[in-house]
């Protein structure tokens, strides 16, 4: 199962998005309010973002060239090539890789977590939980 290249971007927009399917491949997507009490920061952070730090509309999609992305482990910003040559990922595994954009960017890749500045926090409300199958 992988995500195909040609596929166009699929909206996530604002709030309503369900999962996104692509050559069999499918992606679930959890909005919800965070209790700081009750939910761990440690286990949710490398499937979530703050969803109020996403700018405009978001889109899932894989990789394309020149793509750079700065990781908040790495404490960087890397180009998804050297990440995933770093990863010794095959072809395919680079191709089935799932990407969220915004407006201003990649906001978390699939196996990496956040980017900076939208990574979730104390000071998160709100966030956006992804399952990948």
């Amino acid at each position: 199962c992988k995500v195909k290249r040609e596929y166009p971007p699929r909206s996530i927009g604002p709030v309503a998005f369900d999962s996104f399917d692509g050559g069999g491949r499918s992606v679930g997507f959890e909005l919800r309010v965070l209790d700081q009490e009750r939910d761990s920061l440690k286990d949710l952070f490398p499937y979530c973002v703050d969803y109020d730090k996403l700018t405009g509309v978001a889109y899932v999609r894989n990789r394309r060239d020149g793509d750079r992305f700065p990781s908040y482990y790495r404490g960087c910003t890397k180009s998804l090539k050297k990440i995933f040559s770093e990863k010794h990922y095959s072809a395919e595994k680079k191709d089935s890789i799932l990407i969220l954009t915004d407006v201003t960017g990649i906001v978390w890749v699939e196996g990496e977590g956040p980017a900076q500045g939208k990574q979730i926090g104390p000071e998160t409300k709100t966030v956006l939980r992804f399952n990948t199958l």
